[in-house]
């Protein structure tokens, strides 16, 4: 992982715990433009979702992270 990956996720998680839900949003996104199948982001992404109250994305971000993870 890089170094601007692993800023963009710390920028990711500081908007969350400010509940800055759209600043979240768009920093994961960037991970996952570099990174499609960071299991964290993905997951972290599904939550924000939930958090919205965006139901089907969050389910499909969340399984899209569990069907990542090994076992």
């Amino acid at each position: 992982m890089t170094s601007q990956i692993d800023a963009k996720k710390i920028k990711a998680l500081k908007a969350v715990q400010a509940k800055e839900y759209a600043k979240a949003e768009s920093a994961y996104r960037e991970v996952l433009k570099v990174e499609p199948r960071d299991e964290d982001s993905l997951l972290n992404l599904g939550l924000i979702f939930e958090a919205t109250g965006r139901i089907d994305e969050y389910r499909r971000h969340s399984d899209m992270a569990w069907d990542l993870l090994p076992g």
